[in-house]
């Protein structure tokens, strides 16, 4: 079957993701995820995982602040920041996976700026698998000559892409 006309045009259900997104609650099922509760409780650990990188981003890309030796606490004041952030506070609430996708752009960005830009590329690959408008970073990457980058947001997205074919067919 046609399974984005069917859902969309027919059922009217809006789902506005590519196929390749349900990838993500297979893997959720194949592991035993399938009670509300459960979904939260990972949404929860995201929250606090997105809290602890923002942190560590903060404290790479600051390193120290201080004043006449008073000495501000960078990493603590971002964890709190990143917790209170009304965008995953929401996404939190409401049991929306932007939450993840949020984090995997946060650890692509702490990737990169720790010079490892394979797996920011892959991370923001990933990404891109469910919410596609993270995929022109790849043609800003190859804009700017970043291959390794954009090698690993292509390897993840090309695979990703064809296991979602094998898995929900072309239509």
């Amino acid at each position: 079957q046609r399974l984005y006309e069917t859902l969309f045009f027919s059922r009217h259900v809006k789902f506005q993701y590519p196929l390749s997104s349900l990838l993500t609650l297979d893997f959720g099922r194949l592991l035993g995820v399938n009670q509300i509760w459960q979904y939260n409780l990972i949404n929860a650990f995201v929250l606090i995982l997105t809290g602890i990188l923002f942190a560590l981003f903060v404290r790479k890309l600051f390193d120290e602040i201080s004043y006449r030796a008073i000495r501000f606490p960078v990493a603590a004041a971002a964890y709190i920041v990143a917790l209170r952030f009304y965008p995953d506070n929401l996404a939190f609430e409401i049991g929306q996976m932007q939450l993840a996708l949020g984090m995997l752009f946060l650890a692509a960005c702490y990737a990169k700026l720790s010079n490892r830009p394979v797996l920011a590329g892959s991370l923001i690959g990933l990404a891109g698998m469910t919410k596609p408008q993270f995929l022109p970073l790849a043609v800003l990457a190859i804009f700017r000559r970043d291959w390794r980058f954009s090698a690993g947001l292509l390897a993840v997205a090309v695979f990703l892409t064809v296991l979602s074919v094998l898995l929900y067919g072309w239509y």
